[in-house]
């Protein structure tokens, strides 16, 4: 049920209007559950956890417990919506990642240090000291993310068609300013970003047998992706979606 949110009628606008990239709008399916409850998450489990941490800047493993992106930020409106509270498992109790990264490649936890790209010590020694099976859980990440910014994941049905006749209704202010409106429809991609996206796969390639090591040309692959699949026109959801939350807070008012 993973795509259940697309059937709703405009559910990304809490999500994009509180962070400009909605990434968590698949909660929106599960409103009726989440009401009156502690919701709890992993946000910034992978640098935290992972014995291999995701592809982020040296520092933010070498130090204090910081946010290093924007997840999990697009519930912060959602949840006032919906009326939850969101708690991030990873931060409970914790200061500083380099402490928690040296515990993870202490000696004492080579027992639960498993290798492959899904290893995270800790969490597997508490949860099978606890007597859960070592093939019950922990083998493997399963991102749920919701990236609208790109081609094949862009706004729901009902989102498209209204974003896109909001944009309609504003091509007189681009064209008032000289300016070309964005063209009303979804776009595929240029010869630039099949370009990228190829550039992007070698660079994967590449950094496969030695990822603890080749941080930065694994960033610049996902980067890479990144661009070759982005959707032009999310430049312009931002102030579309601010405007129907402000709208719904005028009605509700």
């Amino acid at each position: 049920m993973r795509e259940a949110w697309r059937a709703i009628v405009t559910p990304e606008v809490p999500f994009i209007a509180a962070d400009a990239k909605g990434e968590e709008v698949h909660f929106a399916a599960a409103r009726d559950r989440l009401a009156g409850r502690v919701v709890l998450t992993g946000f910034l489990g992978d640098e935290t956890w992972d014995r291999v941490p995701g592809v982020v800047h040296r520092d933010v493993v070498r130090g204090d417990l910081t946010r290093y992106d924007g997840g999990g930020l697009s519930l912060s409106e959602y949840r006032l919506w919906a009326g939850f509270l969101h708690c991030p498992v990873p931060f409970m109790g914790a200061r500083q990642i380099r402490d928690i990264h040296r515990i993870t490649h202490a000696r004492a936890m080579a027992a639960w240090r498993l290798g492959g790209a899904y290893d995270r010590p800790i969490c597997r020694r508490i949860l099978e000291e606890a007597g859960v099976p070592r093939r019950a859980a922990g083998q493997g990440k399963r991102m749920t993310a919701v990236l609208l910014f790109h081609r094949t994941t862009f706004l729901s049905p009902t989102s498209l068609s209204d974003f896109l006749g909001w944009l309609a209704d504003r091509a007189h202010a681009w064209r008032a300013r000289g300016w070309r409106p964005p063209t009303p429809a979804v776009l595929g991609p240029t010869p630039l970003q099949r370009a990228a996206s190829a550039f992007a796969g070698v660079l994967r390639w590449a950094a496969a047998p030695a990822p603890e090591l080749l941080w930065d040309v694994r960033s610049l692959a996902e980067r890479l992706r990144t661009a070759a699949l982005r959707e032009p026109l999310f430049a312009h959801v931002f102030p579309w979606a601010l405007e129907r939350a402000k709208a719904r807070y005028r009605r509700s008012a």
